[in-house]
């Protein structure tokens, strides 16, 4: 904006500087040639009005020889009548200095041989004579009507002499009046060259405005697509230059604009592509990792069912030999009451050790699966029993048992080892303590039940 301001104002200045020198050269070298020249056509109208009542006053003095006194009537009438300049006259003298006509009445009828020259002091009449019919001008000083008694107002004539009526026809101008001329045409075209040089700066500026306003438009309107708004247009329509660059840039604003939802397209389809893709990367990461953690799980199950049972089979041998000699001093001393009593607990404590043994090598899959008619009542309690030092104390466990005995077909060990698989999970499940209730019903299915 300010580079246009600115080329607008260069422009503007450059054209009126350049106006104005012209003016003044043009007024500078024509007014002293036109003040010339307009003396001249004025001293040569002066000259042609004195020639032409010269030529008439030649005219009548022929025609009317014997009537001199209404030649001379006719001759005032018709000096009377003629005009020099503003205030020029013409006057008529004879040869002998007397005044036959002069406007001024001073002076008219008078004899003016003592009338002098202000400027030579010699008579003005004898100046006068000494240049009649010469072509020359005479120029003396005078006074004005307006500023009487002041010689000193220079005044220009022309002489012709009539020898056969011995007359003197004069001329007498104001040379400022002559001049005043010039100086009037001067002013009137000094005049019209400044309302031609205010037209020329009108001009200038409508052009200036003309030229400017597209590129201000332009400026304008880049602005708003440097903000960001591409719906803007530049609304020149014009056949110049201008034109076409308004044209051009309202098409490169279409194309921008096509350009960029062309773009926010193609991102939001690549952003929708890489969306998706992330989803399916963060599922596959959350599958990865939750397989990795079930396999983690299974190797730790399985390492510590390798250990167990490498810790059953051998607890299950000690075991073994332990419970062969008691039940071989069980039948030694049959008939020994006190020892049996002893015995007993120690035989029954090393066949719960002997099914401890059994379930561990079941759990850790080295022993065979055996399915048995079981009471599932009496194996719950029995696991309850196992558990309860497993479990804290804020955790209580409650069971609620159909009242018809109820048998299933499994192996104990399994059916054991799930019971304590899902109240070590409800324990984990609860950490700040709870109730696992156990329910135990009877009940018929039509279809195979099918479970995760």
């Amino acid at each position: 904006m300010f580079l246009q301001q600115k080329l607008s104002r260069t422009f503007f200045s450059a054209i009126t500087a350049i106006l104005l020198v012209l003016l003044i050269g043009i007024y500078w070298y024509s007014v002293p040639l036109i003040n010339k020249e307009v003396y001249k056509i004025e001293k040569n109208a002066s000259r042609l009005v004195l020639n032409n009542v010269f030529e008439l006053a030649s005219t009548m003095q022929l025609n009317l020889k014997p009537q001199k006194e209404e030649v001379v009537h006719r001759l005032r009438q018709i000096i009377k009548n003629s005009v020099i300049a503003k205030t020029g006259y013409l006057f008529i003298f004879d040869e002998q200095g007397n005044m036959l006509h002069h406007p001024n009445p001073n002076i008219n009828g008078t004899n003016a041989l003592l009338l002098k020259d202000p400027k030579t002091g010699e008579p003005i009449l004898q100046e006068l004579i000494a240049v009649a019919d010469t072509g020359k001008e005479l120029e003396y000083l005078w006074d004005k009507p307006s500023d009487a008694n002041n010689y000193s107002h220079s005044k220009l004539s022309l002489v012709r002499h009539l020898p056969e009526l011995g007359w003197y026809i004069c001329s007498s101008v104001y040379i400022d009046e002559l001049q005043s001329s010039g100086q009037l045409l001067s002013r009137r075209i000094l005049t019209m060259g400044f309302i031609a040089f205010m037209c020329a700066i009108f001009l200038a500026l409508i052009f200036s405005y003309w030229v400017t306003k597209p590129i201000n438009t332009l400026a304008l309107i880049a602005r708003k697509v440097s903000q960001g708004d591409l719906t803007v247009t530049s609304g020149i329509s014009r056949t110049d230059e201008l034109g076409i660059l308004g044209k051009a840039f309202d098409d490169m604003v279409d194309q921008m604009r096509e350009n960029i939802e062309m773009l926010d397209l193609k991102v939001a389809s690549r952003t929708q592509t890489l969306a998706t893709t992330n989803a399916q990367l963060q599922q596959a990461l959350s599958e990865s990792q939750q397989a990795q953690q079930q396999l983690a799980q299974v190797q730790h199950i399985n390492a510590v069912g390798q250990l167990a049972g490498g810790l059953a089979h051998d607890f299950n041998n000690i075991l073994t030999i332990i419970l062969g000699n008691l039940l071989a001093a069980q039948q030694d001393n049959e008939h020994n009451k006190g020892l049996l009593l002893r015995l007993l607990p120690a035989i029954k404590a090393s066949r719960k050790g002997s099914d401890i043994t059994n379930r561990l090598l079941a759990f850790s899959r080295r022993q065979y699966l055996v399915p048995c008619r079981v009471d599932i009542t009496v194996l719950i309690v029995e696991t309850i029993e196992l558990l309860k030092g497993s479990l804290p104390s804020k955790i209580t466990i409650n069971t609620d048992f159909s009242s018809e005995k109820l048998q299933v077909y499994v192996d104990a060990n399994q059916l054991e080892n799930c019971l304590i698989n899902l109240v070590l999970n409800a324990k984990d499940a609860m950490p700040n303590g709870g109730v696992i209730t156990i329910i135990v019903n009877k009940r018929i299915v039509d279809n195979l039940l099918q479970f995760d």
